[in-house]
């Protein structure tokens, strides 16, 4: 059975050795290995989020920045219907 090698070594990673990841349930690197290669890892993956971000807010204007926050934009008033004004 061969094991498991190291993304950024390409050496096996030997059940005694501490394996890491860039999430919980990935032991695809050594730890070391890991240290090494991981803030760039992370900082990739948040640069393809912004950049996806973007490229939302070019295609969805308002919509795009608000959905973060909001479950539903809510549609723009029609101002031509007429308020009625309650009296008591």
């Amino acid at each position: 059975m061969e094991r498991p090698r190291c993304v950024h070594c390409r050496n096996p990673i030997k059940e005694s050795h501490k394996a890491a990841g860039p999430t919980p349930g990935d032991r695809s690197y050594h730890e070391d290995c890991w240290n090494q290669v991981g803030d760039a890892v992370v900082a990739e993956q948040s640069h393809e989020q912004q950049r996806d971000y973007e490229e939302r807010v070019a295609s969805q204007g308002l919509a795009a920045l608000l959905s973060p926050y909001v479950s539903k934009v809510p549609e723009q008033r029609d101002t031509s219907a007429t308020n009625e004004s309650v009296t008591a």
